[in-house]
């Protein structure tokens, strides 16, 4: 199935990615406060592009899979004040590879929405679950 499909056509990438100094630094503890809020601001950016992008889709691929459970932006936005205060959204700029990110998925949700799917299985089941 799809599931399948997915976890062997993204094998390496999620392979080369366990392996990153971030990562590998983070499941050993040695995660700064400063690179760990980095990341939070960046899944911050990216989650509110892609979750406004499911809210307009009307591919129902997209609508089959956008489970409200899984939505993520409240608990990035709680957060993002906890680590860059109240005024985040006024202060915090993503970064330029988060900005590349979030302008492909303003781009597919105009152009091709039901990209979007492969959007959805990466961030969730990669963030939420560990990719398992």
């Amino acid at each position: 199935g799809l599931a399948l499909a997915l976890d062997d056509g993204t094998r390496k990438s999620h392979s080369v990615a366990e392996n990153t100094q971030f990562v590998t630094g983070f499941f050993k503890g040695i995660s700064t406060k400063s690179s760990f809020s980095q990341l939070v601001a960046s899944l911050y950016f990216v989650y509110d592009a892609m979750e406004t992008a499911f809210d307009t889709a009307s591919d129902p691929s997209v609508k089959a899979l956008d489970f409200p459970e899984l939505r993520r932006l409240e608990t990035l936005e709680q957060d993002m004040v906890y680590y860059f205060g109240a005024d985040f959204k006024a202060t915090v700029q993503p970064s330029s590879a988060t900005k590349q990110y979030v302008d492909r998925i303003k781009e597919i949700s105009q152009t091709s929405p039901h990209l979007l799917v492969a959007h959805m299985y990466t961030r969730y089941l990669g963030d939420l679950f560990g990719g398992q």
